[in-house]
């Protein structure tokens, strides 16, 4: 009797973490990212580059996401200059709230030609964009997220 009762005990959590996983698959919305808020320009120089962001996200999900691996490039005037790199963070259930990006571009990765960055130094503004993937978790659930985001920002 005691095996019968183990095998239904077993099989009543299986069905209800199942449960829980397919019926998160279909309620996940995707993260919005709203913008960029503050740009801080650490280094620009022939040592390379080196820019703070802090961009806006908003997580419409009624439950908390992990994003603990990104795979960004980071582009100016619509040129790869680097890579984007993102600290593990923590995007709360059913907020918009601001988070610090780390841009940073070596000397052999600036293609920049002369004339763009002259342009950039002297109007003061410069289009930069951040392309790749984000991966998200939820509970036991992970998510990649594509990112895709370009915006004229004053330096």
């Amino acid at each position: 009797m005691s095996l019968l009762r183990n095998y239904k005990y077993r099989a009543s959590i299986l069905y209800i973490i199942s449960a829980l996983f397919l019926f998160s698959c279909q309620v996940y919305k995707n993260v919005e990212f709203k913008g960029v808020e503050d740009v801080k320009v650490n280094e620009f120089s022939k040592k390379g580059i080196d820019v703070d962001l802090k961009v806006k996200i908003f997580n419409p999900n009624t439950y908390n996401i992990k994003i603990d691996e990104s795979d960004l490039d980071f582009y100016i005037a619509g040129t790869k200059v680097g890579k984007a790199q993102i600290e593990a963070i923590k995007l709360k259930k059913k907020t918009e709230q601001s988070y610090d990006i780390s841009l940073k571009a070596a000397p052999d990765q600036l293609k920049l030609g002369l004339s763009t960055m002259m342009s950039i130094l002297f109007s003061g503004k410069a289009t930069v964009g951040v392309k790749g993937e984000l991966k998200a978790k939820a509970l036991v659930v992970s998510k990649v997220i594509p990112v895709n985001f370009e915006q004229t920002i004053g330096l």
